[in-house]
């Protein structure tokens, strides 16, 4: 019975022999194709033609109108308070007012070399008029999705500034509380008034 036994540890033997020859070298400067190679700096690579920022608040948008949504029906099951679920509400109306400004600001840029472009006479007449288009529609979008901003905080300001008020009449809240929230929402007031103006 040694026999076979010898005979297979002199046949491994053999084998782990012949596989160690026709293993690779490596030197000290030498990497395996397995090896991956770094990407390079951040910096290095071109910019896309896709502006970050749009994508990026077109994101989160999205994000936040699930939130919403999720919100709604968790505050229906008992899950999340009241407040909660309006507080994403009121980030989903800010968020998307900031996506349309986003819109507007590219719009604003587009147009801009467009029209240097078309004095140069380097674009035709159609390409301008639909980037003036766009800049109209991105413009009344972004007023719309401001006053709608601006709106959606008055009516949390006050919100905040009547619930302030219950809690202190039912003995809970601080007359500190309340006016901290009447002062927060004179100031949203006077700002959205000045922006107004501003206009």
């Amino acid at each position: 019975m040694r026999r076979p036994r010898s005979i297979f540890v002199a046949l491994l033997a053999v084998a782990t022999a012949l596989a160690e020859d026709d293993l690779p070298k490596r030197g000290a400067t030498d990497l395996l194709d397995v090896e991956p190679t770094l990407m390079p700096n951040r910096a290095e690579l071109p910019e896309p033609a896709t502006d970050h920022s749009v994508a990026r608040l077109e994101v989160e948008v999205e994000r936040a109108r699930n939130n919403a949504a999720a919100g709604e029906r968790l505050f229906r099951s008992g899950i999340l308070s009241k407040v909660e679920a309006e507080t994403r509400v009121l980030k989903l109306v800010r968020l998307t007012a900031d996506l349309a400004a986003t819109r507007l600001a590219a719009a604003e840029t587009e147009a801009t070399e467009m029209r240097a472009k078309s004095a140069a006479q380097h674009v035709s007449k159609d390409a301008l008029e639909a980037t003036e288009t766009a800049l109209v529609s991105a413009t009344a979008d972004a007023r719309k999705t401001a006053a709608a901003r601006d709106t959606a905080e008055i009516k949390a300001a006050e919100l905040n500034v009547s619930r302030r008020r219950q809690l202190l009449a039912s003995g809970i809240g601080r007359k500190s509380d309340v006016q901290r929230a009447e002062d927060q929402l004179a100031a949203l007031r006077e700002t959205i008034a000045r922006r107004s103006a501003e206009k």
